[in-house]
């Protein structure tokens, strides 16, 4: 701790469901400083990914607990020699997940509530199921992304105030974000149980992003796909589409109980399942991407598949009766 630091004369609570970015943001704003100058004065280079010496800093200048500051800002941990980014106490298979940089807000949310949502954090959260509205995440009036060096959570940095998107959400798309939303918050209500398969329960909110990604991203067979190494290179209004297409996939044809349609399984993303089923931060995502693989290359669950091979592990996760 630098012997010149000292904490911030106006402290800030907290609030329930709030981000960490956005609660330091609040913090800089109460005591004169925008987030950038408050950081450069706490000798915190970026909260891209923050160590756990920045966090201490960051909790001491802000009067905040550490406790409740760790989880809420972007880490990083290691497994089996690969690095993963680290946030709202799970791990994340890729930092396309996650929104980073460049926010999204519900600017009616922003001036009811007072600050942004822990929840806009993530790429899949891509509206407001309280407002029905598609998140803001650029300025009307200058075609910019968001950034967090902002004057106000409603404000872009060329001084416009952001306005709320005219675009409306249809059912299932609400009903896609409130499972997400349930998943981070480990509710596990799963509100599209009555649609989509059970085990979607068992994962974690990285799991269920990169499964509904990997079966809607290829409109058909033929298109190619490339993996997104960063929220930089996802494009938001064809990552709605796909997203929308997954859903509706899963909800239609993945019961595990017979073998995959053909005309199915050229639609699927093999690749992003593959590297969920390496890379996937709990126990439960690796164990579904693998089945899922297992089932589109006719593998059932029990009997034979078509070409007479039996299944090569017990998917009991999969059972339809499964309840996590």
């Amino acid at each position: 701790m630098p012997a010149d630091l000292h904490p911030l004369p106006v402290p800030v609570s907290p609030l329930d469901g709030e981000s960490g970015r956005s609660y330091l943001f609040r913090v800089a704003r109460q005591n004169g400083l925008t987030l950038r100058r408050m950081l450069e004065w706490s000798g915190v280079c970026s909260l891209e990914s923050v160590s756990r010496s920045d966090v201490e800093i960051l909790s001491y200048v802000a009067q905040c607990p550490r406790a409740w500051l760790t989880p809420r800002l972007p880490g990083t941990r290691e497994r089996n020699h690969a690095r993963f980014a680290r946030l709202f106490g799970f791990t994340w298979s890729s930092r396309a997940a996650l929104r980073g940089a460049h926010p999204q807000i519900c600017p009616q949310c922003v001036r009811e509530y007072g600050a942004c949502r822990e929840a806009w954090e993530l790429t899949g959260i891509y509206g407001c199921p309280r407002h029905e509205c598609i998140l803001v995440d650029g300025c009307s009036r200058c075609g910019c992304r968001l950034t967090w060096d902002r004057p106000a959570f409603d404000v872009c940095r060329c001084g416009a105030f952001l306005s709320r998107s005219d675009r409306s959400l249809a059912a299932s798309q609400l009903s896609w974000l409130r499972t997400l939303d349930d998943a981070l918050n480990r509710r596990f209500i799963h509100r599209l149980a009555d649609e989509l398969p059970l085990w979607l329960r068992a994962l974690s909110p990285d799991g269920l992003f990169w499964c509904c990604h990997a079966f809607g991203v290829r409109r058909d067979p033929s298109e190619r796909v490339h993996l997104p190494g960063s929220n930089r290179s996802v494009d938001r209004p064809e990552l709605i589409k796909a997203l929308d297409r997954g859903v509706d996939r899963v909800r239609q044809y993945v019961d595990f109980q017979s073998a995959a349609p053909k005309e199915l399984v050229s639609l699927i993303h093999d690749e992003g399942l593959e590297r969920l089923e390496l890379r996937g931060g709990t126990e439960a995502d690796r164990f579904v991407a693998a089945g899922l693989r297992e089932w589109l290359r006719d593998f059932p669950r029990v009997g034979t598949s078509r070409s007479g091979r039996r299944p090569t592990r017990q998917m009991d996760l999969f059972r339809g009766d499964h309840d996590a």
